[in-house]
């Protein structure tokens, strides 16, 4: 050893006895240990540790209608099921291996054993149970107390159901919903517009069903855990405030868009999280403040599929705003200078979607000094800024 090295000529790092492949991330390196555990991919694991969506979808009882609920264990090991939802059910099962029919009494009743509960990332002891009905069933979902057992469900899946919603479905006083889902052979219709109306619980929500005629202003207004909406906008008569006030909004897909405007004032106010929006085949927009959020705060990331002909301005305060794409009929001064982070190629796309101003009173773009200087980079940019010239559009 050196004489005058002070320290340790040997450092060992004795491992917890669970470092072992089998509880490490496949790939990950802790102190030479190589993790080999897969996985599931599955998004909602920290809460539902079973996959009740896999595991309904492959169940093979031979009934029409099927639904899955998970819900955690609240201390009460006895449950009464009876009550809208479990209409036209007549056998259930559940995680811990009993299987129950309908009795005469019409109300099914189970003693759940909590040894064979799971117990969830979130620590939460959790549960599940399936129901059966033989022939396809229609149950209503609003009003809230219409959700059996919603104080203590998690997650609702059906499959070959049709829903009817309504007003106050996902914030029944003391709801823990996360997620309602349901297949593509089930319906689900808007009864009335406040579906996750002030402080819901719902994590995402997915409209499939043809709901013409039918209103969603304020249907998620202030709507608490909201982050994924996906809604079939065919025939729907308002958006006004749509999502107004949902913090935890991140991802947004309207599909069957109309070619006539919807009224959307305020659909994504204050939506501080906002950072996806796609539409099918393109979403009219009318209003100023849809990618904004009413403010410079936007963190608008992504906007793809956006008919700009009725637009009045407000974009440029999506300072985060990186990719534009499938964008047409721009057709008002559009200014993106302060969106810095804009592609290369969603400033081409923006001089694409120009409209041609030839014969009539020229209107700006404004690209600011940064954007302009992507663009003059390349012979293909030139050439765009030349395009939207020749357009008769002043480029700054």
């Amino acid at each position: 050893a050196d004489d005058n090295f002070i320290g340790l000529d040997e450092v060992v790092v004795k491992g917890d006895s669970d470092l072992k492949p089998a509880n490490i991330k496949e790939g990950v390196d802790i102190f030479g240990v190589i993790g080999t555990a897969k996985t599931t991919g599955y998004e909602y694991v920290e809460f539902d540790p079973f996959n009740v969506f896999e595991i309904l979808d492959n169940d093979t009882e031979p009934y029409e209608s099927k639904m899955i609920l998970l819900f955690i264990n609240d201390g009460n090991n006895t449950v009464s099921i009876s009550g809208n939802v479990f209409n036209g059910v007549t056998k259930i099962k559940s995680s811990d291996g009993q299987v129950i029919e309908k009795p005469s009494s019409g109300t099914f009743q189970i003693i759940f054993d909590d040894s064979k509960d799971v117990l969830s990332e979130q620590g939460l002891k959790v549960r599940y149970l399936i129901a059966y009905a033989p022939e396809r069933t229609t149950i209503n979902l609003y009003d809230g107390n219409n959700l059996a057992l919603s104080k203590r469900v998690l997650v609702y899946y059906f499959k070959n159901y049709d829903l009817n919603i309504g007003d106050r479905t996902f914030i029944y006083s003391g709801s823990i919903t996360k997620l309602l889902k349901y297949d593509d052979n089930s319906n689900y219709y808007v009864r009335t517009k406040q579906i996750g109306y002030y402080g819901g619980s719902l994590l995402e929500f997915d409209l499939k069903t043809d709901n013409s005629g039918k209103s969603l202003e304020m249907a998620f207004y202030q709507g608490g855990a909201l982050k994924k909406l996906k809604l079939n906008l065919q025939g729907i008569t308002s958006l006004y405030y749509l999502c107004s006030g949902c913090g935890d909004l991140q991802e947004v897909e309207f599909y069957n868009c109309p070619e006539e405007t919807i009224p959307q004032n305020s659909i994504f106010g204050s939506c501080d999280s906002f950072k996806k929006f796609k539409a099918y085949p393109y979403f009219l927009v009318n209003a100023s403040d849809v990618f904004s959020n009413n403010g410079t705060s936007s963190n608008i990331a992504e906007v793809s599929g956006v008919d700009f002909s009725l637009y009045s301005g407000g974009i440029n305060s999506a300072k985060n705003l990186v990719k534009l794409e499938r964008i047409r009929n721009i057709n008002v001064s559009f200014d993106v200078r302060n969106c810095l982070v804009l592609s290369y190629d969603s400033l081409l796309n923006v001089i694409n979607a120009l409209e041609d101003l030839s014969g009539q009173t020229a209107k700006n773009l404004i690209l600011g000094t940064v954007n302009k200087a992507k663009l003059e980079q390349t012979e293909e940019g030139i050439q765009a800024l030349a395009l939207a010239v020749s357009k008769n559009w002043t480029v700054s």
